[in-house]
């Protein structure tokens, strides 16, 4: 496997990942905000459930979506609203800072493979990740409700 070994491709990585996160940051809250859309997304961003699966449940296998909406719900109600004073702003936030966080685990892994498997440098990975992002994101903007022609959100 090939590594970053000198300082040097370290820093030019952490900004490949830093720059990637920033404009992905920008795309989520500024330019295509998530929203929530459907009445099974409201409810479960006030519900907290156990991180089971609950038989009798209408899907008691989809523990993960559940359980986190809940979490980042009551984080963006309970401690980034008081700050932004809009409901909708505030869930976009959170949910759209989450969404980039698992964006960017998800480039790490895939540039990381990417190196090791056709032993790249850090420039040809830097430049092979976001080329194959495209795929990804859009098969990940189909599973979330993403505003698509909003450029402001409701005031909720």
């Amino acid at each position: 496997m090939k590594y970053i070994n000198n300082k040097r491709d370290g820093i030019i990585y952490s900004c490949f990942l830093i720059l990637m996160g920033a404009l992905l940051l920008i795309h989520y809250i500024c330019i295509r905000p998530i929203m929530i859309c459907d009445p099974d997304d409201w409810t479960y961003i006030s519900y907290i459930r156990q991180a089971v699966p609950l038989w009798g449940a209408w899907n008691p296998a989809k523990i993960f979506p559940e359980t986190i909406e809940g979490l980042l719900g009551d984080f963006a109600a309970f401690v980034i609203y008081p700050i932004v004073g809009k409901y909708g702003y505030a869930m976009s936030y959170v949910f759209g800072i989450f969404l980039v966080i698992c964006i960017l685990i998800y480039v790490y892994a895939f540039s990381s493979m990417i190196r090791s498997v056709y032993e790249l440098n850090v420039y040809q990975t830097c430049i092979c990740s976001p080329a194959s992002m495209n795929f990804t994101l859009e098969a990940i903007e189909q599973k979330f409700p993403i505003c698509r022609n909003s450029f402001s959100q409701p005031d909720i």
